[in-house]
């Protein structure tokens, strides 16, 4: 999340105070560095920076600071701190050496250290050293100019009596088991599916909003991208081998940490580091950042984190025995037990493709629940049906298969003509080099996937080891992959019919001519921006035509099709309050149809705004749901587009980031739109 900074009111105006919020990345060090410019070039040479609302700095941050108080101090003022975290203060530490380095815990300590007050005892700051020379008693240029350096404002207050629950928001990640880790885990020769399937698990239980799994090749540990390196006999490592728990970066002493160690982590600022323990080895090390508004693991995630870290290890809770029974059922035969086993799992595979969401949710399930009966070592799914279609890889297949590779004509009609599994050893001489690439990726049988004997869906290359036997193989795969045909056809009806459905409409309300579309040029435009979104985020299906239905029947309970919401701020007596009431007014009516949650949210809080004056709660920032944050961005680039063009639209969301609109969306938009043409405005 990008840092934001405020202008922070002061009781003595000769003060300049700045509140920093969020997390401080590489992208805003330059911003730091101009604010620091402008401060000097404005005479504001006494500062107090709030660090309450800042989640971390890291040592880039640290140095601007640094070079600031430096200029600072040869000016006769200094920069002081208020209440930075554990982290922060060690990295301002580090950086401030033979600098004047204050940290207060609140404003009034602050103030009073300026003022000349007796602060001992009441600073949280290391040991004193000459304090700053005394503020001027003239009035400094533009002191009480504030804006000349920050947008400020004023965020209005919300009773928490007023808010209403937050629906979770659209992007989740796909839902994997603790079963299907330890699966990825037993893979010891592919470290990136197991990071994948790390990163998935920890983000769809909120434990970790970013993972990066480095694994053991040779002298470091690697991250799957080559981006970051971690040396075996470096300070993380040993810290990790010696005390084989979650680290901090407070466990880490500065003065062991290699030089490579120190910028990995001002860079990376991993909240926790996690051990992967195997034969008492470390074979990995595993970098979280937590996310959202709490960058601290607290007692119960630490807890959850180290009983995965045990699992993943290999250790299991104690099992009581218990005595035999008196009787006993006759022993079967491995084939019966086989049998049965596989009876299982096809019901097992029959339920679980029902829950699909996409296509690649599809296809983690299917690997979930064969797991009982048969290990699927490698997979490839060619959808030969839509050239467009990127193939879905998991296990030994991502490991540079390229599914360009198999997607000429021939290849196509060839997978097209299987009744039954091919072992891919035994495809004809003529396919030798597809056969070759396909066998050097673990894929053992290859399988032409239909529906009702009649829909050809694709191309399916397996790699199988059978945990149970029963049966022939080709038999076996054959049944288990007619379940999968049919699951699969249901999946993409019910696909159609719900973008069938939200294009009916899309066309009620918007028009399908250019005649009607101009009735309601505004909601085209938004339905179209949203998309765009919802691509750049890669929503899945389902939560993007939420998003769009959302654009679409945002008004839903507007009374007049006439107000227009560039001049909404214009409406004055009941013509306002009508208005302000819409969205309390169109959830109301979208709830009375079973709407769904993110459909809800958007009617109801698309005029909130991000600094909190917004209604019909004046929820601030991340409180508003991520739907109607983006349809939000989505709307106001739409009401200027129409009104005045592309150009001044894109100025206009550009302006009120960090205001109206989330900043990070409006950074996503405006890289998604400069790289899209948008659709151009209706004549």
């Amino acid at each position: 999340m990008a840092t934001r900074f405020e202008s922070l009111p002061l009781t003595d105006q000769r003060l300049f105070g700045v509140r920093i919020h969020g997390a401080f990345g590489r992208g805003d060090r330059q911003r730091l560095m101009d604010l620091a410019g402008r401060c000097l070039e404005k005479g504001k040479t006494h500062l107090v920076f709030d660090f309450g609302d800042l989640d971390s700095l890291g040592g880039g941050g640290a140095i601007v600071l640094a070079d600031l108080q430096r200029q600072l101090v040869e000016q006769g003022g200094e920069a002081v701190f208020v209440a930075p975290g554990e982290v922060i203060r060690r990295f301002l530490q580090s950086k401030f050496e033979g600098l004047p380095l204050q940290l207060f815990e609140d404003l009034e300590e602050a103030e009073g250290w300026f003022a000349g007050d007796d602060v001992e005892g009441k600073s949280s700051s290391t040991p004193k050293v000459k304090k700053a020379a005394p503020i001027e008693s003239r009035t400094i240029t533009d002191v009480n100019d504030l804006d000349a350096l920050l947008d400020d404002y004023e965020a209005q207050e919300v009773e928490e009596d007023d808010k209403t629950r937050r629906t979770a928001d659209l992007m989740t990640a796909v839902y994997v088991s603790v079963d299907e880790t330890l699966l990825a885990a037993s893979e010891q020769d592919n470290p990136a599916l197991l990071g994948e399937t790390l990163s998935i698990l920890l983000d769809s239980h909120d434990l970790a909003a970013e993972t990066i799994f480095c694994a053991l090749q040779g002298d470091q540990y690697l991250s799957t991208d080559g981006q970051w390196r971690v040396p075996t006999e470096g300070a993380i490592a040993k810290g990790l081998k010696r005390i084989q728990r979650p680290l901090t970066i407070l466990d880490l002493d500065d003065g062991e940490l290699w030089d490579e160690e120190s910028q990995m982590l001002e860079d990376m600022q991993p909240d926790l580091i996690l051990p992967l323990i195997r034969e008492n080895n470390l074979s990995g090390v595993i970098f979280l950042q937590h996310g959202g508004d709490e960058h601290e693991y607290n007692l119960p995630e630490v807890f959850a984190l180290e009983l995965l870290q045990r699992i993943l290890k290999g250790e299991r809770a104690p099992v009581a025995a218990t005595p035999p029974p008196e009787t006993t059922a006759p022993a079967v035969t491995s084939n019966e037990a086989g049998s049965e086993t596989l009876l299982n799992v096809k019901l097992e595979l029959a339920r679980g493709l029902q829950d699909a969401q996409d296509t690649p949710h599809f296809w983690q399930v299917f690997i979930s629940r064969l797991r009982l009966g048969v290990e699927v070592s490698s997979l490839a799914y060619l959808d030969t049906a839509d050239p467009d279609a990127e193939p879905f890889l998991a296990g030994e297949a991502r490991r540079g298969l390229d599914g360009a590779d198999l997607k000429c004509e021939r290849i196509n009609t060839f997978f097209r003509t299987l009744e039954r599994p091919v072992e891919i050893a035994n495809m004809p001489v003529s396919f030798q080099a597809e056969r070759d690439v396909l066998l050097k990726r673990g894929l053992q049988w290859i399988v032409g996937l239909r529906a009702d004997d009649s829909d050809y869906l694709g191309a399916v290359a397996l790699g199988v080891r059978w945990r149970c036997k029963a049966g022939e193989p080709t038999d076996e795969i054959k049944e288990l992959m007619e379940i999968t045909g049919e699951a699969l056809l249901r999946l993409r009806e019910n696909q159609r019919r719900a973008d069938m459905s939200l294009g009916l409409l899309e066309n009620l309300l918007v028009g399908e001519s250019h005649e009607e579309q101009a009735h309601d040029q505004v909601t085209q435009e938004t339905a179209a921006a949203v998309r765009l979104l919802a691509c750049e985020l890669g929503l899945p299906p389902d939560q993007e035509r939420d998003l769009v239905l959302g654009a679409l029947v945002r008004n839903y309970g507007q009374h007049s099709e006439d107000v227009d919401d560039l001049a909404a701020d214009q409406l004055t007596g009941q013509d306002w309050e009508t208005f302000r009431a819409h969205p309390d007014l169109g959830e109301q009516r979208m709830a009375s149809f079973n709407a769904p949650a993110g459909v809800l949210d958007a009617v109801r809080h698309h005029h909130e705004r991000f600094d909190g004056r917004g209604f019909p709660l004046g929820l601030k920032g991340r409180d508003i749901p991520l739907v109607a944050r983006l349809i939000a961005v989505a709307q106001t680039y739409a009401m200027h587009r129409v009104a005045s063009g592309e150009e001044v639209a894109q100025s206009m969301v550009q302006r009120e980031a960090g205001q109206a609109l989330d900043p990070d969306l409006v950074e996503i938009f405006q890289k998604a739109s400069a790289r899209t043409e948008m659709v151009p405005n209706p004549a």
